[in-house]
């Protein structure tokens, strides 16, 4: 991404120098592979911070807060969400999906849990079976 930059920012004094129509073509060019650049590498970033923080909904709700700009005097808000090959724009449909991932969560943490307790109280049941043997 760097050579990107540095590509582009000798572009543009050239440019500017010159006036050259090809070399305005070719500032342009570059800005604008540079600004692909950023947003795809910003988009890479986030969705790996996701999956790294899926199971954690404070990190993940952090994520949420530092990718709307909450701290900031303007009001954000998320303007689109793609979920699997759909791109959602309705703020209900996002607030849905949201609350839906987070409710299923809690769902599955609560299964979890009982499944947990359930193969505990099996263990223990044995163990306490075999103390009382007499072998």
């Amino acid at each position: 991404m760097k050579r990107f930059i540095k590509s582009r920012d000798v572009l543009f004094p050239k440019a500017k120098n010159t006036k050259s129509d090809q070399d305005w073509a070719d500032y342009r060019q570059a800005k604008n592979k540079v600004s692909r650049e950023i947003r795809s590498t910003k988009s890479d970033y986030f969705k790996e911070k996701f999956k790294e923080n899926k199971h954690n909904s404070r990190k993940l709700w952090n994520l949420i807060k530092c990718l709307s700009n909450a701290d900031s005097e303007e009001n954000h808000h998320i303007q689109r969400l793609v979920e699997g090959y759909e791109t959602i724009v309705e703020k209900e449909s996002i607030a849905e999906l949201f609350n839906g991932y987070f409710v299923g969560l809690a769902k599955q943490l609560y299964t979890t849990a009982e499944m947990q307790k359930f193969y505990l109280l099996v263990i223990l049941k044995e163990y306490l079976w075999k103390g009382c043997c007499i072998c």
